[in-house]
């Protein structure tokens, strides 16, 4: 089917059989549909004159080379931009907006052209809060594309229930529950402990995958950068980096939303969200997002403390 990526588990399927790509087992995701996004043409080499792209489909890996078998660093999801810094075959090195540089299939993207974003032309935005959703080709009609928690679409009308959205290279339909209206260049109000809580706890039983940043999959650090980037907090990618971000405040008894960490491999290697009453809710990189508790002796032997973000 022309103008199609299906990635299933254990595999991910490319016209022309180039960018092939092997993720975790339980990573399901329907990307960069023709019928949604214009059925234009798969990017080529002759399209990225411009210096920056967007993410066409429901979630693209960020390798750290430009080769098959590289470690996934971290994922993009559908409409962000990306700065481009070079070029090497099928590949391009891009910067991503968590601040990583790695390189993406040429075709998971497309060029971005001043006033054709998502973003551009309008003055409200749909920021995606469900951890996956469906967007239809019209209202009230079956989901033929997914989108994920985070995700930024253009607003371009409302129905009954229904947000009509511009999507990169096409538009769709948006169930209204699934997302939140807010002024272009305006980001998400800050959550409460309560949000951040009631967010994170929409991810139990995600699967675990290293570098992830979604429902479909996720790491510890960015389980913990995506809850609290839809409640207005914008943290750093990595573990070690949130645990040294200078806005964290230290604190010896955390409390519900604030972030706790702990040693491993790495002196500072793994995050989760403190949920209260001595538990927390964390991506494990054996069992996925579950809660499980500080005084559990693997957790408190390797505890490094909490740091707490969050001024209310």
């Amino acid at each position: 089917m022309d103008g199609y990526r299906a990635v299933v588990p254990g595999k991910i399927l490319y016209r022309g059989g180039i960018c092939l790509r092997k993720l975790s087992r339980g990573l399901m995701v329907v990307a960069a549909l023709g019928v949604l996004l214009g059925g234009g043409a798969w990017a080529d080499r002759r399209h990225f004159s411009s210096p920056h792209v967007v993410v066409r489909g429901t979630v693209t890996g960020v390798y750290a080379a430009p080769e098959e078998g590289a470690e996934m660093v971290t994922q993009v999801i559908t409409g962000e931009k990306l700065v481009v810094r070079k070029r090497s075959g099928n590949w391009l090195q891009v910067e991503v907006p968590d601040g990583y540089t790695g390189w993406v299939c040429a075709r998971d993207i497309l060029p971005y052209r001043h006033g054709k974003g998502p973003l551009d032309g309008v003055t409200h935005k749909v920021l995606v809060t469900a951890p996956v959703a469906g967007v239809a080709a019209g209202a009230g009609g079956p989901a033929v594309m997914q989108v994920t928690m985070g995700s930024e679409l253009g607003l371009l009308g409302v129905g009954k229930g229904w947000y009509q959205v511009k999507l990169p290279g096409g538009q769709g339909w948006l169930g209204a529950d699934a997302g939140r209206v807010l002024p272009v260049g305006a980001g998400p109000p800050r959550g409460t402990r309560a949000d951040i809580l009631a967010t994170a706890q929409k991810f139990l039983g995600v699967p675990y995958v290293w570098g992830g940043t979604t429902a479909l999959g996720i790491d510890c650090s960015g389980f913990t950068y995506r809850v609290y980037q839809v409640n207005g907090i914008k943290l750093l990618r990595d573990a070690d980096q949130q645990f040294a971000m200078p806005e964290a405040r230290a604190v010896d008894d955390p409390l519900p939303g604030d972030l706790v960490f702990f040693s491993g491999r790495e002196p500072v290697s793994h995050v989760g969200i403190y949920l209260g009453e001595g538990e927390f809710i964390h991506a494990s990189s054996g069992r996925g997002v579950v809660i499980n508790r500080l005084d559990d002796p693997y957790y408190r032997d390797r505890y490094l403390g909490a740091r707490s973000f969050i001024t209310s």
